[in-house]
C-alpha cells in the first residue's frame, strides 16, 4: 500500500477544494491486494475500493471475501444478474444501481461482523422484545378441596 498523499493547508480547506471543483480530497491511497486493509476492513466515510474481476462468480468471492457485510451496490442493467448476484452476497443490504437508499418500513442490519441486530421495519422491534415460553396444563392445581388463603 501506498503512503497517503500530503495536502497542503491551502487544499485541505474545505473553500480551496469547492473552487477546485472537489468536495473531498483527491485520492490518498492505492493497492493491488484485496487482503489490503482498506478492502478488508468497514471503513466509514468518503472511501471507494475498485477491484477487477472477469467472471460475476469472482466479483461475488471478492465481495464476501471478508469479515464484514454490511451493505453492497450491484451496477448492471441485467435485472436477472443482479437479482443472482444480490442473493449471493453476504450483505445485509443491497442496492440495486443505487447507494443507501434506506427507507423506515424495510430492515437495515448487516450479515457477519458487521452490527448487531436491524434498524427499522418489523424486525427492529426484536431487540426490545424477550420471550418466554410459559407452559400451562389446564385444570386446577394442588388440592382441589383447599381454598387459597384459609
Amino acid at each position: 500500500m501506498l503512503e497517503p498523499k500530503r495536502l497542503s493547508a491551502a487544499d485541505r480547506s474545505p473553500t480551496a477544494r469547492w473552487r477546485m471543483g472537489r468536495s473531498f480530497a483527491r485520492p490518498c491511497s492505492k493497492s493491488r491486494t484485496p487482503a489490503s486493509p482498506i478492502v478488508q476492513q468497514e471503513t466509514f466515510g468518503p472511501v471507494l475500493t475498485i477491484q477487477r474481476f472477469c467472471e460475476e462468480t469472482d466479483a461475488i468471492a471478492l465481495a464476501n471475501d471478508s469479515e464484514y457485510g454490511l451493505s453492497a451496490s450491484v451496477w448492471t442493467r441485467d435485472l436477472d444478474r443482479a437479482l443472482r448476484v444480490a442473493q449471493a452476497l453476504e450483505v445485509g443490504s443491497v442496492f440495486v444501481n443505487d447507494w443507501a437508499k434506506v427507507y423506515d418500513s424495510t430492515e437495515e442490519g448487516g450479515f457477519k461482523l458487521s452490527g448487531l441486530g436491524s434498524l427499522n421495519g418489523a424486525a427492529a422491534l426484536d431487540d426490545f422484545i424477550e420471550y418466554k415460553h410459559v407452559a400451562l396444563k389446564p385444570g386446577r392445581s394442588g388440592n382441589p378441596h383447599q381454598v387459597s388463603g384459609k
